[in-house]
C-alpha cells in the first residue's frame, strides 16, 4: 500500500527539520563518543515520527511502506550520517522477520519494532566469509526446545545494544 507522494514528502521535511534541529555536527560528535555510539533519545524521536514503523506491515501496527517510502527515510539517514539502527532494525529485521520468523516472532516483534521498542542486529559475516558468499559455518543446535548456536559471526553493527539478535546459520 504505501504512502502518498504528499505524506512522503512531509517525511522528508519532518527529516531534514530534525536534522538542521537537533542533530548538528556538534551533537553526531557527541553521540560517536557516547558509551553506546548512538542516541537513545534520536531512536524515541524516530518512533515518534513513524520513521521505525515505515516498513513494518499495517497489521504490525506499522505504515506497510514501500521501497519509495523507505528511500525516503534512508535518504534522511544518509545526509544526517545518523548513528542510530535503522537500517538494521527498521528495514533488514523487519524484511527478515517478515519473511521468515514464525508467526508467534511476527505478533511479538514487528508491533515492537514500528513502537520503537525493539532494536535488533543482524549477525551474517564469519571471520572466513566476509562479504562473500561462502556456506554458512555457524550452526544451529535443537535440544530438549532450546536453540543453541556454534559458530562465529563478526562485526555485528549494534550487538551490545541490541534487544535481539538474528543470525544467520544452518
Amino acid at each position: 500500500m504505501g504512502l502518498t507522494q504528499k505524506e512522503r514528502d512531509m517525511l522528508a521535511d519532518a527529516g531534514a527539520r530534525f536534522i538542521a534541529e537537533r542533530y548538528s555536527a556538534e551533537r553526531r560528535r557527541q553521540l560517536i563518543y557516547s558509551e553506546q555510539g548512538f542516541g537513545r533519545e534520536e531512536w524515541n524521536v524516530y518512533s515518534e515520527l513513524g520513521w521505525l514503523g515505515i516498513a513494518v506491515p499495517a497489521q504490525y501496527g506499522g505504515a506497510g511502506g514501500s521501497i519509495q517510502d523507505l528511500s525516503v527515510i534512508m535518504e534522511t539517514v544518509g545526509s544526517g550520517l545518523l548513528l542510530e539502527p535503522i537500517l538494521t532494525t527498521s528495514i533488514v529485521a523487519t524484511g527478515l522477520i517478515e519473511l521468515a520468523g514464525t508467526p508467534a516472532q511476527r505478533d511479538q516483534l514487528l508491533p515492537a519494532i514500528a513502537a520503537g521498542g525493539a532494536m535488533l542486529a543482524f549477525g551474517y559475516m564469519e571471520p572466513r566469509g566476509g562479504y562473500r558468499r561462502l556456506p554458512i559455518e555457524t550452526v544451529e543446535n535443537y535440544a530438549d526446545g532450546v536453540c543453541s548456536l556454534t559458530g562465529v559471526k563478526i562485526a555485528v553493527m549494534h550487538a551490545g545494544f541490541a534487544d535481539y539478535l538474528i543470525v544467520s546459520a544452518r
